[in-house]
């Protein structure tokens, strides 16, 4: 019960804080398999994609940011990240992707993005 209640907190976090992006994305995918979720930023502004897990046990998450001016340097230029989400364990789990700084803390984040998954 503590964990249904902990999921809708984090549902209602991402739905409330930040009304640009309201939907959840719903998938499926094997224990072993990988998805990717990608995520433009520009984090020479000081805002980064930070994300929360329900239930950590059931996936292993990895970052990678890909620069598309690698070539040259553009300050404020955006950046894409590509979170690696990959299934461990049978179950579900809701992750929760907030673009924010991290030394906001009472700052509602400009955008989210909430991936619900069901590892099988």
């Amino acid at each position: 019960m503590r964990n249904l209640s902990f999921i809708i907190s984090l549902i209602l976090l991402s739905l409330i804080a930040c009304q640009k992006k309201k939907s959840i994305n719903f998938t499926k995918i094997k224990v072993g398999e990988s998805l990717v979720n990608s995520l433009e930023g520009n984090p020479s502004t000081g805002y980064s994609w930070q994300y929360e897990v329900s239930d950590p046990d059931k996936v292993d998450i990895s970052a990678e940011m890909i620069d598309e001016n690698k070539d040259m340097l553009v300050v404020g230029a955006p950046v894409k990240m590509n979170f690696t989400i990959t299934g461990k364990k049978k179950g579900e789990t809701i992750i929760i992707f907030l673009y924010k700084r991290t030394w906001d803390k009472d700052v509602a984040p400009l955008k989210s993005d909430t991936l619900a998954i069901k590892v099988g």
